[in-house]
């Protein structure tokens, strides 16, 4: 059969955007039953804002010949290349919008004969977030992030060894700088072994004092031993493992309601909520500034166990800070991400929750670890004024 003009196609409908770009489609289960018989070989789209009652704008794609009967003096064509018609001849990607815009948008296809009628109007259609505000948002996640890894990873590096915890041995202690050993007298020193230099290697597991890494586990095991022979712990173990995975699967579902939320195309937040997660970004902003700040003075005084707990509550709050913020913005200006930055954000909030999780699991195993079987003297830390305040009140 000889070829007609195409169908009234569909009315266009959405696939995803960015900041300046949509990209829609107008696909049918069957595309061969509007396009006459004949490949499509262009298209025109019109595209006004949400707002406006008139075609502002036609996109020319391919072979299609602009509408002789459109208004010459109110619609700007642009001409687009045959390689931005997608999908052979049933999506394509405007460019050149505003962003956080609603638009609207109707399809003519071409072929060989010639054009079809315009299709019915679209649903609105919008842009995703100014690639600044993205780039703002996604530098000071990036930047979050890496100061808690680095002062965590300094604090670790920093902290006393675990073995020198266990054994009350001066001399061990000072050689692996803990902390936790007795300050020595004025005019006394602590005596060194010289070995001859054509000596062996001490063998770390024979060491006579018992420090070695094979006496660790032993350790650890008697700790846990003492902590659980105390009167309730079984009980207090019970309740903070229960108050803990009740609160670890509240965040877990949060974030899984997150993760959708950056994906969806029409974010919409009633008004009330719009202010309450702005409060709530505006608390967790402050609150994760004071959180590092205390956790680098903590290092800085040498206080390595408290400077990783407190990194390990920043964790938790700059989570809870990517939260509120992106939702906040999103909320306000109705707009969705680009697939990019919803990638990040996914990403990064995910990072900060497995560590903050992971982090009080770790610390929790070391604190017990601490507070059996260390030595009774410790040494006072030098007073630094401010920063020594804050770190005690964390």
């Amino acid at each position: 059969t000889n070829p007609t003009f195409p169908g009234v196609p569909v009315p266009p409908s959405f696939n995803e955007s960015g900041s300046s770009w949509v990209e829609l489609n107008w696909l049918r289960d069957y595309p061969e039953y509007h396009n006459g018989g004949a490949p499509v070989i262009g298209a025109r789209v019109l595209m006004r804002p949400s707002d406006h009652h008139d075609w502002t704008a036609e996109h020319v794609y391919g072979y299609a010949a602009p509408d002789p009967a459109a208004p010459k003096d109110r619609i700007i064509r642009f001409h687009e290349t045959p390689q931005e018609l997608l999908d052979h001849g049933y999506v394509a990607r405007v460019d050149d919008l505003q962003p956080e815009t609603g638009y609207k948008f109707a399809v003519i296809l071409t072929n060989e004969v010639g054009p079809s009628h315009r299709s019915r109007s679209s649903f609105e259609m919008r842009t995703s977030l100014s690639e600044i505000i993205e780039g703002i948002w996604v530098a000071l996640a990036l930047g979050g992030t890496f100061i808690l890894v680095a002062i965590y990873g300094l604090s670790w590096a920093g902290a006393p060894r675990i073995d020198a915890l266990y054994v009350d041995n001066e001399s061990e202690e000072e050689a692996g700088n803990s902390l936790l050993r007795t300050a020595p007298k004025t005019g006394t020193s602590v005596p060194v072994t010289i070995r001859p230099a054509n000596a062996a290697p001490e063998n770390e597991a024979s060491r006579p004092d018992g420090t070695g890494l094979s006496t660790i586990g032993h350790k650890v095991v008697s700790s846990f031993s003492s902590f659980l022979s105390e009167a309730g712990a079984p009980r207090k173990m019970l309740m903070g493992l229960c108050c803990f995975c009740f609160v670890a699967c509240v965040a877990a579902a949060l974030e899984v309601l997150f993760c959708q939320y950056v994906r969806t195309t029409d974010p919409f937040l009633p008004g009330n909520a719009k202010y309450l997660y702005s409060l709530i970004a505006i608390l967790c902003s402050g609150a994760c500034t004071w959180a590092i700040s205390s956790s680098f003075a903590a290092w800085q005084s040498r206080e390595c166990d408290h400077a990783r707990r407190c990194i390990v509550a920043a964790a938790v709050i700059v989570w809870g800070t990517m939260l509120s913020s992106m939702v906040t913005v999103m909320g306000w200006t109705s707009a969705k991400l680009s697939p990019d930055t919803a990638l990040w954000a996914q990403t990064l909030s995910s990072i900060c929750l497995l560590g903050g999780v992971l982090g009080v699991l770790l610390e929790s195993v070391v604190l017990v670890l601490r507070t059996h079987g260390q030595p009774t003297t410790t040494v006072a830390l030098p007073d630094i004024g401010i920063s020594n305040w804050i770190t005690e009140r964390l």
